[in-house]
């Protein structure tokens, strides 16, 4: 978090994974679960796999926290997603308000800005 002059992703579907091993995933949803009860998608591209949370990543409620610690740069991520026009309205409304996102996490950002 040294550099401000990044681009901080507030919400994405991040790719956690990738593996030139096939995975086997029985669910025909592709999605299975971890050790701690969370859910992943399983998709494979050009003969890698790779793997994604069931839910987004979002942090449009620490937007306030990250502009005053001198982030200017913000990025909505939807390439792992299908927005509907309404969904999309609603993601930028959400946006605008700090508001975070439902269904989502903070997923490693839990620790806040260190």
């Amino acid at each position: 978090m040294q550099n401000k002059q990044g681009i901080v992703i507030l919400h994405s579907v991040p790719e956690l994974f990738y593996s030139r091993m096939p995975v086997k995933v029985e669910d025909e949803k592709n999605q299975f679960k971890d050790d701690f009860n969370k859910s992943y998608t399983h998709t494979v591209k050009d003969g890698m796999t790779i793997i994604t949370p069931d839910r987004p990543v979002n942090l449009f409620h620490y937007k306030e926290q990250l502009i005053k610690a001198g982030f200017r740069k913000f990025m909505i991520d939807l390439k792992h997603t299908n927005p509907t026009k309404n969904s999309f309205k609603q993601l930028i409304i959400q946006y605008k308000k700090n508001q975070q996102a439902q269904p989502s996490s903070i997923f490693n950002f839990k620790k806040g800005l260190q």
